[in-house]
């Protein structure tokens, strides 16, 4: 199912069984796979890959060269952000977050650039995760420290 009012670049690949609700964008040569759910208003980047039976939520920001494996939850709102500098000109260079199998990062989060969510692992809502987290962990906070 793809809403009409969806923005979908022509050389995006949508999986089978993929919902793409109302004004949700996916640029140009973004790959989504099976059984995904992409929410109003998410922004897919060009070249951004997520897996199959992945939910990302309303308003969520996926931003190149992002990686999203198998089964992850993306909350509403949450940012996977990509520009370690950022200026209004000049040179920049794209690090993509990378999300591991099975994790889930709630509503609101920032994962910063470069950052890998490891495999089962849990972003708390509104967490600024500014390094890598382990598999299995959970982080809540500014900055996202561990939930011991």
């Amino acid at each position: 199912m793809i809403h009409p009012t969806a923005d979908i670049d022509s050389d995006a690949a949508i999986g089978i069984d993929v919902k793409i609700w109302r004004w949700a964008v996916i640029r140009e040569r973004a790959q989504v796979m099976d059984d995904t759910i992409i929410g109003d208003r998410a922004y897919i980047d060009h070249d951004v890959k997520i897996g199959r039976g992945c939910k990302i939520g309303n308003g969520a920001q996926v931003f190149y060269p992002a990686r999203v494996e198998d089964s992850c939850f993306i909350g509403p709102g949450a940012m996977l952000i990509n520009d370690s500098h950022p200026r209004a000109y000049g040179e920049w260079t794209a690090m993509g977050v990378t999300l591991k199998r099975g994790c889930s990062i709630g509503a609101g989060a920032i994962i910063m650039p470069g950052v890998t969510i490891g495999e089962g692992a849990m972003v708390g809502a509104g967490a600024v995760v500014t390094s890598d987290v382990p598999k299995d962990v959970t982080v809540i906070g500014i900055p996202g420290r561990e939930l011991k």
